[in-house]
């Protein structure tokens, strides 16, 4: 397939951020349910790139979700079970466990530091899940057309809402 009709049949950059947010409310929700409310923000705010090499010039676009995150760690005995939760809804939406895994134990006066990280390769997707002194999530996703000519405009927000109105 040439890199013209692979884009073609990918969805679109609308459509996989929206699949991209859905898997990310998912893993919140679940582990707000497996381990106690958490109090999530968005960390850092979602992010958008041209493409490049195989996919310049033929208008692909790629992006960062915002990235989730609340304070405080989630505890060594519990992070095998969060990051099982992590793999098993990302593992339903394409990616497999890959990257950099860590697991340093906590020590006097320091929390545990671990990370995992998953690839759509099919997609050319990723993402990162990790906790040391806060815990955090993000996906970057592959080359997408846009259906949008700017796909990037955060929606317009009421006046004192910090939250957009529609999704973009």
């Amino acid at each position: 397939m040439d890199t013209r009709a692979e884009l073609a049949a990918r969805p679109s950059i609308e459509e996989i951020n929206t699949r991209y947010d859905e898997m990310l409310r998912q893993i919140r929700d679940r582990i707000d349910t497996e381990f106690g409310p958490r109090s999530w923000y968005e960390a850092l705010p979602r992010s958008w790139g041209a493409c490049g090499g195989e996919y310049g010039g033929l208008g692909a676009v790629n992006s960062s979700s915002p990235t989730w995150a609340f304070d405080g760690n989630i505890p060594d005995g519990t992070w095998p079970q969060a990051r099982q939760i992590v793999a098993d809804i990302t593992a339903a939406h394409g990616f497999a466990t890959a990257g950099l895994q860590i697991d340093t134990p906590a020590s006097p006066g320091e929390p545990g530091n671990h990370q995992t990280g998953g690839v759509d390769s099919g997609l050319g997707a990723s993402y990162t899940f990790g906790t040391y002194v806060n815990t955090s999530i993000q996906v970057t996703t592959g080359c997408h057309l846009p259906t949008s000519p700017t796909p990037w405009e955060r929606p317009a927000t009421a006046p004192g809402d910090d939250h957009p109105t529609t999704e973009p």
